[in-house]
């Protein structure tokens, strides 16, 4: 299971839904990972002392999915096909798209919407 930007910064505000989605995938055993492209998302947002202690507590209890070339290439085609269907989706979504769709995982997100035009590719919400 892939954490989505969405995931984490509602989980790391406090955000009971994300919790309880937490403790469940840890009580289920789910193995759980991040992608680089979400690091950075969530980092670039950071407001405060308190919000950048508890980001990089989180990180550094949480792998990070680096963006390789065969997910790249795997995003820049996602994009391209939702753009040639005047489908606008994020750079950073395609990217964290490519890394699920080559790795065959599900990402967690509150924004199930940004990923739902992309064909292959796993979703999940809390």
């Amino acid at each position: 299971m892939i954490l989505d930007t969405t995931f984490i910064i509602d989980f790391l505000r406090g955000n009971n839904d994300a919790a309880e989605k937490m403790n469940a995938l840890e009580s289920d055993a789910e193995p759980v990972s991040t992608t680089s492209i979400s690091v950075f998302e969530v980092t670039q947002g950071i407001k405060g002392a308190r919000e950048e202690k508890n980001a990089d507590i989180f990180f550094s209890s949480i792998h990070a999915i680096p963006l390789a070339k065969k997910s790249a290439l795997a995003g820049g085609k996602v994009r391209r096909k939702l753009m040639a269907q005047g489908i606008t989706i994020d750079a950073e979504d395609a990217m964290i798209a490519g890394i699920a769709i080559t790795r065959n995982e599900t990402i967690l997100t509150r924004n199930v919407k940004h990923f739902s035009a992309i064909s292959g590719l796993k979703t999940e919400t809390y």
